[in-house]
């Protein structure tokens, strides 16, 4: 899960925070703070355990 904070930059808005929340309480959110967007880029979405 996670949720962004967005500014307005002129005609478009640009995310001044994007905080990804686990969903294991034991381990803590990341906080992505001064990241320009050309550095991020999302790469795989886990979606369930086949074998346990």
């Amino acid at each position: 899960m996670g949720e962004s904070e967005k500014v307005k930059d002129g005609d478009s808005w640009l995310h001044a925070k994007i905080v990804l929340k686990p969903v294991n309480p034991d381990f803590e959110s990341i906080v992505l703070t001064g990241v320009e967007e050309v550095e991020l880029r999302v790469i795989a979405e886990f979606v369930e355990v086949l074998f346990f």
